[in-house]
């Protein structure tokens, strides 16, 4: 049974220590809008029964300030107590007031302190839970240094519940930068976004991409375009800002985002057009290819591909940068690839696509273990991607593509940017294959 709290406060009530309510009936024409307030019972924190020594406040639970009102008896007679708000962690204390007790021990504060923020604050240890209020001794709280000097709780009255509070007139800024990584079905993402905030309006711009959209509370909604059509990013802010998190939805495809603030790393990305080697640790591995720019079944192919027979060859970076994808998906007949997509600066990217030519879950799992990078990894021209699983298909192969970073991610010709000695070797290697020239023209 749920009376002992209304118990109290109707006993409370009858010797005169809940204060006043607002007057029944709505606000005449022309005047402020009424506040609503919340009720705080206060209990003694070395027990015994609040009638005798307790007290009530009356507080609002959302406002421009922190508005309340408090009553208490049973107190020290003429002595100073403040009202303050305990962090649970460090023993900080953000004092509200201060006032002090008459000649019978009875206190009556009242406040509306700008807080700057909401209550519980950003960090309190357990902060989802609320904000723990106490009246406490007033020697015994630096309210400057806002910390606790001295602890006699048995002095003290304590809320009997935990306390929320929202600053409706405070907005944390979130501008600035921030990695953010999109997750979906197969499909891992990472891409740096600039937040630029004025207010509740927000604009993200994340490769280029423009969103834009307001913020509410600790959320914000922005919505933008891209080739493939409008997208709606909602984030929520952690209460210090340095996270968040939400959703990504495209047409009918709806991804996770995460982030963090700061770069996704401290690489310093080199300027101009890529420098590059081949894909693959020995090209003598090398049985067949497919070149830039062939047609197949319609479909004009976008890169370099690289077919092998022996198992396991190992498949290097081409190209300096940072992994910013992993994805893994199905394509003609089902088979199923991986893409390492390779940031070279903010105007290049290139991707290796490890393709065993089968639909076979056992054999997509196999080469989902042979990725040999993460993402955000920094890697250098030459350095282990992972090895590709060479199963009895009709082509079990990597493919090699270039693009610019502009809205289509334009594929170009990857013999374009080899290195000179690259560029021989892989004349050498696409001539034996009778695959000469490597890029054919448009």
């Amino acid at each position: 049974m749920r009376t002992p709290v209304r118990l109290l406060a109707v006993l409370l009530t009858l010797v005169g220590l809940v204060l006043v309510q607002p007057a029944l009936g709505g606000p005449r024409a022309g005047t402020p809008r009424p506040l609503t307030f919340s009720m705080l019972v206060l209990v003694p924190g070395g027990g015994g029964w609040p009638i005798f020594h307790g007290g009530t406040m009356q507080f609002t639970p959302a406002g421009p300030t922190f508005t309340y009102r408090l009553e208490a008896h049973g107190l020290s007679r003429h002595e100073g107590y403040t009202l303050v708000y305990l962090h649970r962690s460090g023993g900080g204390a953000l004092c509200l007031g201060t006032g002090t007790t008459n000649a019978g021990g009875a206190l009556r504060l009242e406040g509306a302190p700008d807080l700057d923020g909401d209550l519980p604050a950003p960090g309190d240890r357990g902060d989802r839970a609320g904000a723990r209020i106490a009246l406490v001794l007033a020697g015994d709280v630096d309210c400057h240094g806002e910390h606790m000097v001295r602890w006699a709780p048995a002095r003290y009255l304590f809320g009997r519940r935990l306390i929320t509070y929202h600053d409706t007139d405070h907005t944390t800024d979130y501008s600035g930068t921030y990695c953010m990584v999109t997750q979906s079905p197969g499909q891992v993402a990472s891409f740096e976004a600039q937040i630029t905030q004025a207010g509740t309006a927000v604009t993200a711009i994340v490769e280029g991409i423009v969103a834009s959209g307001t913020l509410s509370g600790q959320t914000a909604t922005l919505t933008g375009t891209t080739p493939d059509g409008p997208f709606t990013l909602v984030v929520a802010f952690s209460d210090d800002g340095t996270t968040f998190s939400g959703t990504l939805t495209l047409g009918s495809g709806v991804a996770t985002v995460s982030g963090t603030s700061g770069a996704c790393s401290d690489y310093e990305f080199p300027a101009g057009d890529p420098v590059c080697t081949l894909p693959v640790a020995d090209p003598g591995l090398v049985v067949g290819g497919q070149q830039y720019n062939s047609v197949s079944g319609g479909v004009t192919h976008t890169g370099l591909d690289f077919k092998f027979a022996t198992p396991l060859p190992a498949i290097v970076a081409p190209c300096d940068g940072v992994i910013v994808e992993i994805n893994r998906h199905a394509i003609s007949e089902g088979n199923v690839i991986f893409d390492v997509v390779i940031k070279y600066n903010s105007g290049w990217t290139t991707f290796v696509a490890f393709e065993p030519y089968s639909p076979d879950p056992g054999i997509a799992a196999q080469q989902e273990a042979q990725i040999a990078v993460t993402l955000n990894q920094v890697v250098h021209r030459g350095d282990l991607l992972g090895h590709l699983v060479v199963p009895a298909t009709a082509f079990p192969h990597v493919h090699w593509g270039v693009n610019r970073s502009d809205a289509t991610r334009t594929p170009v010709c990857p013999r374009d940017y080899l290195l000179p000695a690259a560029q021989i070797a892989l004349d050498v290697l696409y001539g034996g294959l009778r695959l000469a020239p490597a890029c054919l023209l448009p």
